[in-house]
């Protein structure tokens, strides 16, 4: 098992139970659309996008430091989750 630099880990059934948890907290389904915002390297980022990933959900991208393109960005795409 991989150690990382902070000495933090998670292992892979941690991350589908965690998948899981939010699924279901969030009554995820597979017409969610969520806004690839990240930090990917967190889990909030990386375990929230998985678990609409799961559900067969979509993850969109589009950086933009523009709110006016942001907001066309979530009406476009439809997004269900920021």
């Amino acid at each position: 098992m991989p150690i990382w630099p902070w000495k933090a880990h998670m292992r892979p059934k941690a991350w589908v139970a965690s998948a899981t948890n939010l699924v279901t907290a969030l009554s995820l389904t597979a017409a969610d659309v969520q806004v690839g915002a990240g930090p990917f390297f967190h889990v909030a980022g990386l375990g929230t996008s998985m678990s609409v990933l799961s559900v067969g959900g979509r993850v969109v991208f589009g950086a933009t430091d523009n709110l006016e393109q942001s907001w066309e960005l979530i009406a476009r795409h439809g997004v269900t989750i920021g």
